[in-house]
């Protein structure tokens, strides 16, 4: 692979790009680098130095398709104890390779040795190719303290805030000013017994209509079956699931708790995707059961259902809708793999319509695009999507989304984005990858032609149109890029009554973003009440606690083309109503590292005038200044236009007093035009390599505040300015 011209040409796309737009609220995800399976980046490590940051003037990484890998390509480690990596040329082992660690050392044999850290501590290990020193391949780990929980024996959070007999015991009723979910759906086999007798076969419609409630549905493993998936309501209860399941024992199988992956279903790797963390005993295997349903049918859930090591695949040919739970209650999907195929459009994987008490828990969803030839079927594929409910009266909710590997070109999860009577309420998203295989990157080397050189339609990461009480918590964002009808946003809150369908009924509200990390986008956040221009105002957006949240890769190389210059952007149109007007927002402990030079700033805003946005709290954050700073989206009636000039009186012009911005290290805020700023804050520092521990070239870094910083103890809690670092990277240890 040319990575060093290719990473070159993306490189331009990073030109001037201001945000006034008149479709500012539209964002995508931007694309995240995705390391050690894919290795295409322009951030990686010189093969001699321990500790080299790589600019956006070095080498890139190079794809595992030139024939170079590293294997493992993700590890946890314990303080002092080793790590053996392999490196591979053409699928053989290879000694000749040039070792280097991040931290720790590394052997030439490549037996790395963990150093003594106090708390998780990200480092990376990169692996040269002597005979081709352009080539690098990178593998990420976790170094945690002695004594210290290992992904590879993980702690099984998936009911932490669930108790037996469906008991919420989220922390407390709100955070900050978001009220948490209020119901929970218990998960453990312990709590959805199925004590009925066995029923054995390769018919799973014909075996559910002979089952009881209770009863187990054995179907042979490495079998399949084409037919509809069919399994009405039999008003079964809490005791008494149906459980529809591979015949494969639970000894072979993913331990519960631990996500599947294709490999327990005969496919031993995916291009572009991250390696399988696990794999049966001797290699793939097809230990699962296969249901392909047609493509025109609608799928029939009941209730009190729970599927183990079903394989749910799409038939060949042309666009498939997914698995539609319409008028369905408790059904789990547990360590099951659902999919569409390459090249063909899938729209959806699970939609979550008029359902209530869902789980999709510990499974793989993938090959969920649309693309964009002349004429294309679809625009928003995505392996999760709810919130467009048809029934008055029902309440629709109680949505459990945890441990899951989650593509789709659209989005990953989508809540809203078409007419609905009420709003899904109590959604627990935790510990999730959200992911996009640079393979769908028309910009980047891997990339595999799309569909007749047209590439997907990317949009986002996570999206809430229509939702509320909503905990997305410990998630991995990676890889989304610009150039379609969206400017690269990872998540996006976005309250709209889309086609002005339902201003009544539709709204975002009380949403809780706690502890995720995104990697390589063009802007990591998005909140708007949008009004898209034809005033499809919603009836509200409000409420959103958003909190040790990480960033990094932003303005990724490689991106397929530029997105916004701004990375959040926070307001409502300007023409909104009173009741949609944006309120009680908690921005707090957030960190941003830029990849790239912008040449725009951290922050956008849009609002209408005189100041109306109350509630406004952004505080506690480390972010890059960047050119500009803060701006304006643009627009005619925007309250942060001029005369507002510097950012103190943008705020003053949209924000409702009193607001806080303090305690925030803005780096490079003195150097911007206009470069006024509220009392409190820490704007005299420029450098980002001399700000974190590990800067990296701005991707899988180190960001712990460095010893010297001036931001340490600076928050106006006593602890560091910016993410808490260690904490969230315990939230999301061995998610890959």
């Amino acid at each position: 692979m040319s990575s060093k011209s290719l990473c070159a040409a993306a490189r331009k796309f990073c030109a001037k790009h201001f945000p006034n737009n008149k479709n500012h609220f539209i964002v995508l995800l931007v694309g995240l680098l995705l390391l050690a399976t894919i290795n295409v980046g322009c951030a990686g490590g010189t093969s001699t130095a321990a500790s080299n940051p790589t600019g956006p003037g070095q080498s890139s990484p190079t794809n595992p398709a030139s024939g170079f890998a590293i294997s493992p390509t993700a590890a946890t480690v314990t303080s002092g104890e080793t790590q053996q990596f392999a490196a591979t040329i053409n699928n053989s082992s290879t000694t000749s390779v040039t070792w280097s660690a991040s931290a720790g050392t590394i052997s030439s044999t490549g037996l790395f040795t963990a150093p003594s850290v106090g708390s998780p501590t990200p480092v990376f290990v990169t692996a040269t190719n002597s005979a081709s020193p352009s080539q690098k391949a990178i593998a990420s780990l976790s170094v945690v303290p002695q004594n210290s929980d290992s992904p590879s024996n993980p702690v099984n959070t998936e009911n932490r805030y669930c108790g037996l007999g469906d008991i919420p015991h989220f922390p407390g009723a709100s955070d900050g000013p978001a009220q948490l979910p209020t119901s929970c759906y218990y998960t453990g086999m312990d709590g959805t017994p199925s004590p009925g007798k066995v029923l054995t076969g390769t018919d799973p419609n014909a075996l559910y209509a002979e089952a009881q409630c209770g009863d187990v549905i054995m179907l042979t493993a490495g079998e399949s079956i084409a037919e509809n998936p069919t399994f009405p309501h039999k008003n079964c209860d809490e005791q008494h699931y149906i459980t529809i399941r591979t015949s494969t024992p639970d000894s072979q199988l993913p331990a519960e708790g631990t996500r599947t992956n294709p490999c327990y279903f005969g496919v031993a790797s995916l291009p572009g995707r991250p390696t399988f963390p696990t794999c049966p005993a001797g290699g793939a295997a097809n230990l699962g059961f296969k249901i392909v349903p047609p493509l025109s049918a609608t799928s029939v859930f009941g209730d009190h259902i729970r599927f183990i090591g079903i394989e749910f695949a799409k038939k060949a040919g042309n666009i498939w809708y997914g698995l539609d739970l319409t008028g369905s209650d408790h059904i789990i999907f547990d360590r099951v793999w659902i999919h569409g195929n390459p090249k063909e459009d899938a729209d959806h994987g699970i939609m979550l319509k008029d359902t209530h008490n869902v789980a999709i828990i510990n499974s793989y969803l993938n090959e969920f695009h649309c693309n964009t030839a002349p004429g294309g079927s679809c625009t928003d594929a995505h392996p999760i999507g709810g919130g467009n409910n048809t029934q008055v009266g029902m309440y629709h909710g109680t949505f459990k989304i945890y441990g899951n590997f989650l593509e789709g070109s659209g989005q990953s999860i989508i809540f809203g984005g078409g007419n609905s009577v009420d709003t899904s309420l109590d959604i627990d998203i935790e510990g999730n990858f959200l992911f996009k295989p640079l393979t769908w990157d028309a910009a980047d080397p891997s990339f595999d032609g799309g569909v007749n050189g047209h590439p997907y339609l990317v949009k986002n990461h996570f999206e809430l149109k229509n939702a509320g009480r909503v905990l997305f918590r410990g998630n991995r964002l990676m890889n989304v890029w610009a150039g379609f009808t969206q400017d690269g946003a990872s998540i996006l809150l976005f309250a709209v009554s889309q086609n002005g369908l339902c201003p009544q009924t539709c709204q975002v509200h009380d949403v809780t973003l706690a502890y995720n990390y995104v990697t390589n986008a063009e802007q990591a956040l998005q909140i708007v009440n949008g009004g898209v221009g034809q005033g499809w105002f919603a009836f509200e957006g409000k409420n959103y606690s958003i909190h040790d949240f990480l960033a990094d890769g932003l303005d990724f190389p490689t991106a397929y083309a530029p997105g916004t210059q701004f990375k959040v952007e926070l307001g409502n149109g300007t023409t909104a109503p009173a009741s949609d007007i944006l309120t009680n927002v908690s921005i707090n402990h957030i960190t941003l590292v830029e990849q790239a030079v912008t040449t725009g700033g951290f922050l956008s805003i849009v609002g209408r005038a005189p100041a109306a946005q109350a509630g406004i709290v952004w505080k506690n954050s480390a972010v890059f200044g960047g050119k500009y700073g803060v701006f304006s989206t643009g627009g005619t009636g925007n309250c942060a236009n001029a005369p507002a000039r510097t950012p103190t009186e943008k705020f003053n012009a949209c924000w409702n007093e009193p607001y806080d911005f303090s305690h925030n290290l803005i780096l490079n805020g003195d150097t911007i035009p206009y470069g006024v700023w509220p009392a409190g804050n820490i704007t005299n520092i420029t450098s980002q390599v001399e700000t974190y521990v590990n800067f990296n070239g701005g991707a899988f870094g180190d960001y712990h505040l460095a010893s010297n910083s001036p931001g340490k103890n600076a928050a106006d809690d006593g602890t560091d300015i910016g993410a808490d670092v260690s904490t969230l990277m315990q939230e999301i240890a061995g998610i890959r």
